[in-house]
């Protein structure tokens, strides 16, 4: 079983504006999905948290659900 918890710090800002604490040069939404979807074929997710987000911007909370979505691990529990 696994637990994923996604803190948003550490995506690049100029791909997610809206974490708490910025960290240029941090990863990009799109390098994350194949490692999501790995850890879905691989493990049983049982759960999954987002912190650090402080925009106001519902595309911005769109973009995280997709994330999640598209990589699978929504299916089921969300």
């Amino acid at each position: 079983n696994l637990y994923i918890h996604l803190d948003l710090d550490f995506f690049d800002p100029l791909d997610f504006p809206g974490a708490l604490v910025p960290t240029t040069g941090g990863i990009r939404m799109n390098d994350l999905d194949p490692i999501l979807r790995n850890l879905n074929e691989q493990f049983n997710v049982v759960g999954l948290s987002v912190v650090e987000y402080v925009a106001e911007n519902p595309e911005l909370v769109d973009k995280i659900y997709n994330l999640f979505e598209y990589s699978g691990i929504t299916n089921g529990f969300i």
